[in-house]
């Protein structure tokens, strides 16, 4: 296929990636998507990383979860005491006798999502906004035990829907940088004397993404690189100038 043959060139073979002039509108947004895609194999992974230890941390909290009694909208379980469980993202409390502040259970994991039962009511506690919701007559702990327990379960088809999520985000980040680098590039004497229009440029800046986009890529699968938007555009600048003057133009 054409546009994976102009990426394989564009990594081995510098000179070639003007063949990249030759794709149409919709040829270039499909490669802007290839680059968006590989970009977004990292990050997808790390999120489904979180994902799953989310999950595995609402199993944990679901498993510890007493089989409390209710009794006039009321914990009436005199015989279990108070206990916390701190896991990576969860921090669950079970809390009848209102002993634990929130100050308390920050301490312990201040970014976690915080499940607590108070004496009255189950408080839902996340970047700093608390939700109460008191308990009803017809309310079980089982009912909570169950609804955390589903949770708890990791769902394989988040993953496609996170990868697809992540390439939208990348495609936008992409597109940004190749419209900026075309900008730069206008500075260049080399696009003056050539008299390129701004899709012909961006076009050469696009294929010129293919380097950084895979080498950022191939870091990010071990350690997170935070200065990728700056290396693709002044990479995709640099060479889209030096690709511009080894363009020559034959006057007939």
């Amino acid at each position: 296929m054409q546009i994976f043959r102009i990426f394989k060139n564009a990594l081995i073979y510098f000179e070639r990636s003007t063949e990249i002039f030759f794709l149409n509108a919709k040829k270039i947004f499909l490669y802007m998507l290839l680059l968006s895609a590989i970009m977004a194999i990292p990050p997808t992974i790390a999120a489904s990383n979180m994902m799953q230890t989310f999950t595995n941390n609402f199993a944990t909290v679901a498993e510890r979860m007493p089989d409390f009694q209710l009794k006039n909208q009321e914990i009436q379980n005199d015989d279990i005491d108070p206990f916390i469980v701190n896991t990576d993202y969860v921090t669950y409390a079970y809390d009848p006798n209102n002993e634990n502040s929130q100050n308390q259970l920050n301490a312990i994991n201040a970014n976690a999502f915080k499940i607590i039962n108070t004496k009255d009511r189950l408080i839902l506690d996340f970047a700093d906004q608390s939700y109460g919701l008191n308990y009803t007559d017809d309310f079980t702990a089982q009912q909570q035990k169950d609804l955390f327990t589903s949770m708890g379960h990791f769902q394989w088809a988040y993953i496609p829907i996170a990868f697809l999520i992540v390439t939208f985000g990348q495609l936008v980040l992409v597109a940004f940088i190749a419209l900026l680098a075309t900008m730069f590039t206008a500075l260049s004497k080399h696009s003056r004397r050539l008299k390129l229009k701004f899709s012909n440029r961006f076009r050469l800046v696009v294929v010129q993404l293919t380097v950084p986009a895979v080498v950022v890529t191939i870091i990010n699968l071990f350690t997170f690189f935070p200065y990728h938007f700056e290396i693709m555009l002044l990479y995709a600048t640099i060479q889209t100038i030096r690709l511009m003057k080894r363009i020559k133009v034959t006057i007939l």
